[in-house]
């Protein structure tokens, strides 16, 4: 028997995609499923629900909702046991990353598989980066925090008025530019200059929650929102502003540009695929597949994702046809239909 094709939806959160080296890696329930831009190449297989993903020099770490965390070197998968669901993990080098706990977190060497530094906070943590031997930390009450690896801390702003839903870095010469996005619907640029954030400049243009951020080549920035939008941010003259719109049918948790295309993980557990048109791309439940019924041109599956979908010629036809319930079982009526 020959494998065709793998199909998969990606988990209904934030964190669990990402792009390295032009591939795109993302959770499906306990699988990493990597993608080029055409179809899913490779499947790993792991323990639990996956909570997010992160990949660096052929590196993979992932989490699960049991407080397993996974880094997978030359195809071994290796994994540590901790008593909290991992929300989030970045790499400080390839020896070392950060695990991002409710309110904590551990830096943890991975060569040696034990914890070199354990932050606790007494408020809730959402969003964690790292530049230049520097942490820099969002919180739900919209503060952000920069720590040495230490965790001294070196400053704290009210960056924006509700939780900070992601952090990215961009070095750019000698300045350190970080974008914040928030549940307050904004996106803010800052530089990092001799100990103290400065506010660049605040981007409106969401009218709902703020996911995630993505810097793309030139500081151009791309981000996704609660809205259904992804929005691409041009710089120049100094400052950004919205220069392309794209749009869904439901939420977009991230949204990255790989080969000069903007791809985009919506709520619907499916990849977006822009270029001058909407195109299919990467698609499948997110949750156990309940019944298949083949007409002999088109397959229908129901799923307890609450989501019937129907395959034609290796990809997913339509728009998934949603439910309020999961579903057990479906039928085509007329099989020439």
């Amino acid at each position: 028997m020959k494998l065709i094709n793998i199909y998969g939806g990606c988990n209904l959160r934030m964190n669990v995609s990402c792009v390295f080296n032009n591939k795109l890696y993302f959770c499906s329930q306990s699988n990493i499923l990597i993608s080029d831009d055409n179809k899913i190449q490779t499947r790993i297989l792991l323990e639990n629900y996956l909570n997010f993903i992160n990949v660096k020099n052929n590196i993979i770490i992932s989490g699960d909702n049991l407080g397993v965390f996974y880094y997978i070197i030359d195809n071994k998968i290796n994994k540590i046991k901790f008593l909290e669901s991992i929300q989030n993990g970045i790499f400080l080098d390839n020896e070392t990353v950060v695990l991002l706990f409710l309110k904590k977190i551990i830096i943890y060497n991975i060569v040696n598989n034990q914890t070199v530094k354990e932050y606790v906070s007494s408020q809730l943590i959402c969003s964690v980066s790292f530049q230049s031997n520097k942490l820099f930390i969002g919180y739900a009450e919209g503060t952000l925090r920069i720590f040495n690896l230490d965790f001294k801390l070196l400053a704290k702003i009210q960056a924006h008025f509700d939780r900070i839903q992601d952090i990215k870095i961009s070095k750019f010469n000698l300045d350190i530019l970080i974008a914040t996005s928030s549940k307050d619907n904004t996106v803010k640029i800052w530089r990092w200059y001799t100990n103290n954030l400065i506010n660049i400049q605040t981007l409106v243009g969401h009218n709902d929650w703020v996911f995630n951020i993505n810097w793309m080549e030139n500081l151009n920035i791309i981000t996704a929102s609660a809205d259904k939008k992804i929005i691409e941010w041009k710089y120049e003259g100094g400052t950004w502003s919205s220069n392309l719109v794209f749009g869904g049918a439901k939420t977009f948790y991230n949204a990255f540009n790989i080969r000069n295309k903007i791809i985009g993980q919506s709520h619907s557990g499916a990849f977006y695929l822009f270029e001058n048109v909407i195109k299919d791309f990467i698609s499948g439940h997110t949750d156990g597949i309940s019944s298949l019924d083949w007409n002999g041109e088109f397959l229908l599956s129901t799923s307890i994702d609450k989501t019937a979908r129907i395959f034609h010629k290796h990809r997913e036809v339509g728009r998934p046809v949603s439910h309020g319930y999961p579903l057990s079982s479906g039928k085509f009526i007329d099989k020439k239909i």
